[in-house]
């Protein structure tokens, strides 16, 4: 009972962290003055990434929340297993979300003309 409320917990948090992701350029662009930065900032954060990077944070908590529901209130999972689908559409999502940010990565010596 005890892990399905930290993990019902976590799973909150990352559904706020995912929220939260869409305000890291801008953040970071208000304390950092090179141009040069700023433009590999806006490459890394292209729009595919970053809805790639909240797809990964919600099924991440979707995850958290629906184990930690399960185990908290001692509840059997349906047949078709949707914790089992969503671990996997959350594993899959990473993986895209580190091609995406690896591609975006590749791209920065051309944004710095080196």
């Amino acid at each position: 009972m005890i892990l399905g409320a930290i993990m019902i917990v976590n799973g909150l948090g990352a559904l706020v962290s995912g929220a939260c992701i869409d305000f890291i350029p801008h953040w970071i662009e208000k304390f950092v003055d090179d141009p040069d930065a700023i433009r590999v900032i806006g490459a890394v954060f292209s729009t595919p990434v970053i809805i790639s990077a909240i797809l990964t944070c919600a099924l991440w908590g979707v995850w958290n929340i629906f184990v930690g529901v399960t185990l908290a209130f001692d509840l059997q999972a349906p047949r078709w297993r949707p914790g089992t689908i969503l671990f996997i559409a959350f594993v899959l999502s990473g993986i895209v979300t580190m091609v995406l940010i690896f591609d975006a990565c590749l791209d920065i010596p051309m944004l710095l003309n080196i």
